[in-house]
């Protein structure tokens, strides 16, 4: 049994509407990126402030996935106002 249908049953017996899934992103049809792995050398120079081309990509990965999560929010708000 997945996790998730444990958390969802804590959920439902505690009143809660909200629930969990165990997909992936990709299950879910939500077109999420990963950032690429930057590994200690890059790591060291982001943290020291130098810029790298994986530093900057992941930067853009980022915007990228947190306009599609404020979409998928957007969604949401939108769905439960109809549900109402």
């Amino acid at each position: 049994m997945p996790v998730s249908m444990l958390i969802n049953r804590t959920f439902e017996r505690k009143g809660l509407e909200a629930r969990v899934s165990h997909k992936s992103y990709k299950e879910l049809g939500i077109d999420h990126k990963p950032t690429i792995p930057l590994g200690p050398k890059f790591s060291e120079m982001e943290r020291r402030g130098i810029k790298t081309a994986f530093g900057n990509a992941n930067r853009d990965i980022g915007v990228r996935n947190k306009e599609i999560q404020r979409q998928i929010e957007v969604e949401i708000d939108r769905t439960s106002d109809r549900s109402r």
